[in-house]
């Protein structure tokens, strides 16, 4: 609990566009003393205390509209309905006016962002700093990115490569992953196919461990011969993610029958829907470098 005496004004901040506020007001009985006078001496009589409930909705999500109704502001001395719901830049109330005096302030949250308080005078300020914006959620309950998946960028199709190499993946509701890595020299050529069923299996606040299983096909081809070998086997591997707001990096090793594939990805997430990817990859004997890109969809 923090107490601030003489402010009278509220403003909440927040930099990410998707951060919601909800201000609702209700009365908060009078306390009375043991001989049944009146509440405390630097309250007129007849104030009204009142009980301000803040109510921030970091990330929209199922039922979560429903927050969304009485939400009023102070301003002028009389509650005005609220219509614009989302902080953008800057939610202000009053805290005194005709209908009473706010004593109570309750911030109902959940979790999902760090809450900074300060002071200027009369005016309290409230700011909303979400993880991607650097914030550092705390609170009793599950952690925020509890049941959330991360990866090292958000995508649903990925390429990238180079003149010798090239390796695309589509991803499916996070679970169903088709992969396709490709080597082609004056040597050799190489395919690998997969299709795999994948899973979050460990995640902390940067960090997270994916597993995967299914099937593989891969194909060595050398140049100028008629020697070719094919290869119809399973196929599994494990994958670490690490993600830093828009910066990710990724390391990953799998297996299709007896033999190995490595991967290690880094992407910048440079807009909501894709992403710049570079790639090095190792199949087989053969290995190369590559840029591409993620989208997300």
């Amino acid at each position: 609990m923090w107490s601030a005496a003489g402010v009278t004004r509220l403003r909440v901040d927040s930099s990410d566009p998707q951060v919601a506020a909800v201000l609702r007001w209700r009365p908060v009985p009078t306390p009375r003393g043991a001989d049944g006078g009146a509440g405390p001496a630097d309250e007129p009589p007849g104030t009204q205390r009142l009980r301000l409930t803040l109510i921030l909705i970091v990330r929209p999500g199922w039922r979560r509209f429903l927050y969304k109704s009485q939400s009023q502001a102070l301003t002028g001395g009389a509650f005005s309905e609220l219509k614009r719901y989302r902080v953008g830049d800057g939610l202000e109330t009053d805290l005194a006016g005709a209908p009473g005096r706010v004593t109570e302030i309750v911030i109902q949250d959940d979790g999902e962002a760090e809450l900074r308080l300060s002071r200027d005078g009369d005016l309290l300020t409230l700011v909303v700093v979400t993880p991607e914006g650097g914030g550092e959620p705390t609170g009793p309950g599950p952690p925020y990115y509890a049941g959330r998946s991360l990866k090292f960028a958000d995508y649903g199709l990925l390429a990238t490569g180079y003149t010798e190499n090239g390796y695309g993946e589509l991803l499916l509701w996070d679970t169903l992953a088709g992969k396709i890595n490709g080597f082609v020299s004056d040597e050799e050529e190489v395919l690998l196919l997969r299709g795999v069923l994948t899973q979050q299996a460990w995640r902390s606040r940067r960090f997270s461990l994916w597993v995967e299983g299914g099937a593989g096909f891969f194909r060595t081809e050398q140049s100028g011969t008629a020697a070719q070998e094919e290869t119809v086997s399973f196929a599994a591997g494990l994958t670490l993610h690490y993600r830093d707001g828009a910066w990710g990096a990724a390391l990953h090793y799998g297996l299709v029958d007896e033999s190995g594939v490595a991967m290690l990805l880094a992407g910048w997430q440079v807009g909501s829907a894709w992403g710049l990817v570079l790639s090095w990859q190792s199949f087989e004997g053969a290995s190369g470098a590559g840029l591409g890109a993620s989208l997300s969809f």
